[in-house]
């Protein structure tokens, strides 16, 4: 009979432990961005920006085979469109103008490499290094002691 109240002691502790983890995890993952949060995923568009401006350049010196611009410029695509599904989360007061400004600048760019990735994308105009600038300013924005 002890041992028997002994487990149910024990299985009732780890339900509680797991149900606690369970809310601290939901907590920590539904809170809003703050500024150096916020400031990683702009960093990461900034240089996905300036990867699609490196991958732009060498295919019209035509240093890249174009299925390997095609593929490389889908799969920044969806790397980019991860970090814009990320921004959706909201902000911190007093960061929500650099947020819709970041979501603005994703969803170009997320664009701009979906056109890179057709059929003779390479030929287009894009505008990386322009969008990879705006996210470099956003982030000194962001982080104005840094840089």
């Amino acid at each position: 009979m002890r041992s028997n109240k002994a487990v149910w002691v024990q299985g009732t502790l780890l339900v509680v432990a797991g149900v606690a983890i369970a809310l601290v995890l939901a907590m920590r993952l539904n809170r809003p961005f703050d500024r150096d949060t916020l400031a990683i995923e702009v960093a990461q568009l900034r240089s996905s920006a300036a990867q699609a401006q490196l991958l732009v350049d060498n295919a019209r010196a035509d240093r890249l085979a174009p299925g390997f611009l095609r593929q490389h410029a889908q799969q920044m695509a969806d790397k980019v469109a991860t970090t814009n599904g990320k921004l959706q989360k909201p902000a911190q007061a007093g960061l929500t103008e650099q947020k819709l400004q970041a979501q603005k600048l994703g969803a170009a760019l997320q664009r701009a490499l979906g056109l890179l990735g057709r059929e003779d994308g390479a030929k287009r105009a894009f505008a990386f290094d322009s969008l990879a600038d705006a996210l470099d300013a956003l982030d000194k924005q962001l982080k104005p002691g840094e840089s």
